[in-house]
C-alpha cells in the first residue's frame, strides 16, 4: 500500500521518526486516521478479485447509505465514493468529543481488461459494497484449437 504524507523539512529528526511509526500499517488501519478538524478523508479498503466471467470488488462502507455512495467504471478504471455529510441538530448540547462529522471515502482502481460497462452491477448490504463487473468479450481469453 502506497501511502502520501507531506514532508516537513523543517521537523526534527524525533518528529519524523514520530510521524513514521504513525505511518505503519497498524496505525493506518484504525478508524483514527480517519480524524481531522472538519471533515474526515479516507482511502476505501477492498477486496479485487477475478474469475472466467468478471471482476468482483468488495469494499466495507459500514455508516453509509446507498444514496451517499457512488460507483463508475470509465476508461479502464472503477471509481468508489461515499460522502456523508455532517448533519447538525440544533440542541443545547455541550460535546466533550465530537468525531462524527462529514466523511470522505474513496478509491480509482486501474482494471486488468475491458469491462461491459452496461452491465456492471453494485450492491450495498450490511456496510459491504459489492461490485461486479463483467469481462467484455474481447478480453476473455478463447481456446484456440492447435492443428
Amino acid at each position: 500500500m502506497s501511502t502520501i504524507c507531506r514532508i516537513n523539512r523543517n521537523a526534527s529528526p524525533l518528529d519524523r521518526v514520530i510521524d513514521d511509526l504513525f505511518n505503519e500499517p497498524f496505525f493506518l488501519s484504525t478508524p483514527a486516521r480517519f480524524v481531522a478538524s472538519g471533515a474526515e478523508h479516507g482511502i476505501l479498503a477492498l477486496d479485487f478479485t477475478e474469475d472466467d466471467t468478471g471482476y468482483t470488488v468488495r469494499a466495507d462502507v459500514p455508516g453509509f447509505t446507498k444514496d451517499q455512495v457512488e460507483v463508475s467504471a470509465h476508461d479502464g478504471a472503477l471509481t468508489i465514493r461515499a460522502v456523508r455529510e455532517e448533519q447538525r441538530e440544533e440542541k443545547n448540547e455541550h460535546y466533550h468529543r465530537r468525531e462524527r462529522r462529514s466523511m470522505n471515502l474513496g478509491r480509482s482502481v486501474a482494471l486488468p481488461g475491458d469491462v461491459v460497462e452496461d452491465r456492471t452491477t453494485a450492491e450495498l448490504k450490511d456496510g459491504v459494497l459489492t461490485v461486479r463487473l463483467m469481462k467484455s468479450p474481447k478480453s476473455t481469453p478463447r481456446k484456440i484449437a492447435v492443428n
